[in-house]
């Protein structure tokens, strides 16, 4: 555990002074949660082949279509020179295709989850910075998160 924390303290400075940042999500776009698959891992830093969740919740509650772009980044938050097909088994910039609708609320809401890996991303194969930016079907950027796998 004390280790986990002084990696957690060494790492920190480059989420605070990186050259890329999160695009926070708007109005509608609610409970947004990034989890690894083990208690340690409530933080966006994972194992390399660690599996992960990503949910949030729309209260628009209109079905929308979201997809999804993972993109990899040098230590100092710039972009790699990496191709796409270097550091993910698979593909992205495609649709999440779990959600449910709520029912028996007073407002209604759909609720999205992405799971890493999944029948199209098989996984992440390159441990270093990444970026995952959620994206509505007219490609605007609905919102984003770092994340860390070592």
């Amino acid at each position: 555990m004390k280790n986990f924390f002084i990696s957690f303290l060494l790492v920190s400075p480059f989420f605070i002074n990186g050259q890329v940042s999160e695009t926070a999500a708007p109005n509608f776009i609610k409970t947004i949660t990034f989890q690894g698959n083990t208690p340690q891992a409530q933080l966006p830093i994972l194992k390399l082949g660690e599996r992960f969740q990503l949910s949030f919740d729309d209260i628009n509650g209109d079905e929308r279509d979201y997809y999804y772009k993972i993109e990899h980044f040098n230590f100092d938050w710039t972009p790699s020179n990496l191709a796409k097909g270097e550091y993910i088994d698979g593909f992205d910039d495609m649709r999440i295709d779990f959600y449910e609708n709520s029912f028996n609320t007073l407002q209604m809401y759909s609720h999205y989850v992405l799971n890493i890996p999944n029948r199209d991303t098989r996984g992440l194969t390159k441990s270093g910075n990444y970026l995952i930016s959620i994206f509505d079907d007219r490609n605007n950027l609905v919102f984003s998160r770092k994340f860390m796998i070592y």
